[in-house]
């Protein structure tokens, strides 16, 4: 059964949860900038971060977020204006002219067929076929949270936008479906589901979607559902954090299974280096859409650069889709 929530069905639990898994995520995101690309042993060498201090080898201002969280709010500012992928393309293209301090190697080249003319629903694939049909970053899983949050009880409209959203630059199968899986994790925990009951709908959710568009179903080693299946036995040393993108899926999984609490969680992430910005996003919307928004510390909220931004973007996006399914 779909259902479309509009304001007068959406609780204030889950408008917290929702405000919890956006700013989560930007919260991951400014936290891990500090620890991106370094190694376990580098940051073994000092105290761990636990504050949005900024650095990083982007030289970041304390607070700052970076390409994970500014696309992210490109998807938001869609929903906010009403959501279509042309508008999502563009507003992604604005984003690129701008020259952004990191961009995705995938992404970049997407975005410039886009720039020439080329539909955004084939620009991904083309850019994907050009990198040797072998690319699989986590460009697209970064920046999916809104989706899952507010498509949050209409599973074909969740489904269908989180799928041509990573498309868009990431055609990959494994790309798309640690998307889809995030995205739906995201919507049963913001509906008040356990952790147990979410990562179950996920996978449900995985196999829905792959029926829907008609994809095969891969090998054990390219499959989201096997990878985060293995999350709950790993230890925090066994964690990837190189980027892949079915390695980011199941960190936040583990950070779901094993955090006890959104600033916990995403300390012990964020410190494990590697992607960390991306990590950190990751773990942040799932965390956020578990514990809610009063679960994110005050000084993190308060240091966080485009949080005015980002909260305004969030109550608009949400009286945006709610006033469309009235």
């Amino acid at each position: 059964m779909t259902f479309s929530p509009t304001l007068e069905t959406i609780s204030p639990v889950w408008l917290e949860r929702i405000r919890g898994s956006l700013l989560g995520s930007a919260i991951g995101d400014a936290l891990g900038a500090t620890n991106e690309f370094k190694t376990l042993q580098q940051i073994e060498q000092h105290p761990p971060v636990t504050d949005l201090i900024g650095g990083g080898w982007l030289s970041l201002p304390a607070g700052e977020i970076t390409d994970d969280t500014q696309l992210t709010r490109c998807v938001l500012q869609s929903y906010a204006h009403g959501y279509s992928l042309e508008d999502v393309a563009s507003r992604f293209s604005a984003w690129l002219e701008g020259s952004p301090a990191d961009v995705g190697i995938l992404t970049r080249e997407a975005l410039v067929h886009v720039q020439r003319g080329i539909s955004p629903r084939d620009a991904g694939r083309i850019a994907w076929e050009q990198s040797g049909y072998s690319s699989a970053g986590n460009g697209a899983i970064m920046r999916c949270s809104p989706t899952g949050a507010l498509r949050l009880r209409d599973r074909e409209a969740r489904v269908l936008e989180t799928v041509e959203i990573a498309r868009l630059t990431h055609f990959d199968q494994r790309c798309v479906e640690s998307s889809v899986w995030q995205n739906a994790c995201i919507a049963a925990l913001i509906a008040g589901n356990n952790v147990t009951a979410a990562l179950e709908f996920a996978v449900s959710e995985v196999i829905w979607a792959r029926n829907a568009f008609d994809l095969l179903t891969p090998t054990l080693e390219n499959d989201v559902i096997h990878w985060v299946a293995r999350a709950d036995g790993l230890p925090l040393s066994a964690l990837d954090t190189s980027g892949y993108t079915l390695a980011t899926a199941q960190v936040g999984a583990w950070a779901l299974l094993h955090a006890e609490t959104l600033e916990a969680g995403l300390i012990v992430v964020t410190n494990q280096g590697g992607d960390a910005d991306t990590t950190g996003a990751v773990a942040g919307a799932l965390l956020g859409a578990k514990f809610g928004a009063n679960a994110i510390p005050t000084r993190w909220l308060g240091a966080l650069l485009c949080r005015a931004e980002l909260e305004a973007l969030i109550g608009a996006s949400v009286r945006q889709v709610a006033h469309h399914t009235d």
